[in-house]
């Protein structure tokens, strides 16, 4: 993406003539070999993600190292596929508690784009579940910022005791 495109063949010459000017003692030291081994993993999955969410191509993940990158990949590219389609259905193909975070996710994104509270309010769904409640006051609380003006009782509706206070920090109207 940033200067000339490197081919493969050039890529390896380059790192092939930089990991000749290391010393052996240091080439062979199993931290630098490990270093290196996370460099490698790291730089593919970042990178894997990154084309495949270009792409949205679920077949990309298969393509990364370890079962964990790949499992990661499919997370991240269904959960953008649901969210682009407002299909909270595709959220079904994953594996629980993944499900159940593309379906918390999708139904937040809905929510806010929908500007209504009360879809908010669903995430909860009468479960005393920490995860949900955090998830919707933040919900609440990202609809009530885009707002020119606040109720207190909507701030009311959140949970947790330091968002409410950050709510009630808006313009308040009249009720």
């Amino acid at each position: 993406m940033y200067g000339n495109p490197v081919t493969l063949s050039q890529k390896s010459d380059t790192f092939s003539h930089t990991f000749e000017r290391i010393p052996d003692t240091i080439l062979k030291n199993s931290d630098f070999q490990w270093c290196i081994d996370e460099a490698v993993n790291s730089c593919t999955f970042r990178t894997g993600v990154a084309v495949a969410q270009e792409k949205n191509d679920e077949s990309i993940c298969d393509g990364l190292l370890t079962p964990d990158m790949k499992d990661q990949c499919h997370i991240i590219i269904v959960t953008q596929k649901a969210k682009s389609a407002n299909d909270i259905t595709l959220c079904n193909t994953l594996q629980s508690p993944w499900r159940d975070q593309c379906s918390l996710e999708l139904t937040k994104t809905i929510a806010v784009k929908n500007n209504d509270i009360n879809q908010c309010i669903i995430l909860k769904n009468g479960e005393k579940d920490t995860v949900k409640l955090n998830q919707q006051d933040s919900c609440i609380l990202q609809i009530l910022s885009l707002q020119k003006s606040v109720k207190p009782s909507d701030c009311q509706k959140i949970q947790d005791p330091s968002l409410q206070k950050m709510c009630l920090t808006f313009p308040i109207a009249q009720e």
